[in-house]
């Protein structure tokens, strides 16, 4: 201890001196530790530049300048994508007693439409909207949705009166509110299928139900087609129906029945004076133009009628999906 006191700064030199070596090797160990795991990337990222320069396709600015042609052609198709897939407007409204009145108006209005177009649609129909014509107050937050599938049905049945179907069972509409989802809801006016929303756009299902003949199919096709706005056809289901016909019992003189169910036949034709077309059989009584008379299969009849064309009414059933990008113009 004597030792200790007369060299008291050697010793307290000599500890500090220690402790400083101590971290100076924990330090060193840490260094080599995070030496390694530098050299470690290194390696890899050499191995990954290695990769890349024994690839057959070289990143040369040959094939940077491709890929940067390949990408503006991506890109102008989307811009020309973006433009066929454009939304419906929503109804505009304030409040919940402004969407009640623009919702009496579209539906008048829609009704309005049928009638000029000739088109049939159920009494008093509502057109997926009977829950809310009937309710004065709206869940909360729900009136938007509302109002944009609001707008698309309107734009939807534009389409089926402008091809002049014969009648317009039904169009249903995806649930949009706990208002929709509600008991007491009608379960005709709505598809099982949710809204699906991501990241890019919304889109939402539609159920139209209708009657037609084949031309009025076609041109609701064709509507959906040249439409501006997104509509998507995922699904046509055809079913022949029969043909709503007034009256009973057969007309004198015609031998065709009239009974309720019956399709009346389309004005036929007579035979005398036309063509077959190839690989037709003649039926009794035809003969070709300039034909002597009696000259035909059978014996010839001026007044006899065939029905050439026979027409039958059918149920055809819409899968359709509206697809809302998400951004600024929506």
């Amino acid at each position: 201890m004597l030792w200790i006191k007369r060299n008291l700064f050697f010793v307290i030199g000599f500890a500090a001196g220690v402790i400083l070596l101590g971290v100076a090797i924990y330090q060193l160990l840490g260094q080599m530790s995070l030496d390694k795991e530098v050299r470690e990337r290194l390696g890899q990222r050499f191995g990954d530049l290695r990769y890349e320069y024994d690839k057959p396709v070289f990143p040369d600015q040959k094939n940077i300048n491709l890929v940067r042609a390949d990408r503006d052609r991506l890109m102008q198709f989307i811009t020309n994508g973006l433009a066929v897939f454009k939304p419906v407007e929503p109804v505009k409204f304030v409040g919940e007693q402004g969407f009640k009145t623009e919702l009496e108006k579209i539906l008048d209005y829609l009704n309005k439409e049928a009638k000029s177009k000739n088109v049939a649609v159920p009494t008093n129909y509502a057109y997926s909207f009977q829950k809310q014509r009937a309710r004065l107050y709206f869940e909360s937050g729900s009136l938007g949705i509302l109002a944009r599938q609001l707008a698309e049905v309107k734009a939807i049945c534009q389409v089926l009166f402008d091809a002049k179907v014969n009648r317009l069972e039904s169009i249903q509409r995806a649930k949009a509110s706990l208002d929709d989802a509600a008991t007491d809801a009608p379960a005709s006016d709505y598809v099982q299928r949710p809204i699906q929303s991501n990241a890019v756009a919304m889109v939402m299902p539609y159920r139209v139900t209708f009657r037609c003949f084949s031309s009025e199919l076609t041109d609701v096709i064709n509507g959906l087609m040249q439409s501006p706005h997104g509509f998507l056809l995922r699904s046509v289901e055809v079913e022949p129906v029969p043909l709503e016909f007034g009256g009973s019992g057969p007309q004198p003189g015609t031998g065709m029945d009239t009974s309720p169910g019956t399709p009346p036949p389309m004005p036929p034709t007579r035979w005398p004076g036309r063509r077959l077309p190839p690989g037709v059989t003649p039926p009794p009584g035809f003969a070709p133009p300039g034909a002597p008379p009696g000259s035909g299969s059978g014996a010839l009849n001026p007044n006899r009628l065939v029905t050439l064309v026979n027409e039958k009414p059918f149920r055809v059933v819409l899968y359709i999906e509206t697809v809302v990008r998400h951004g600024p113009r929506n």
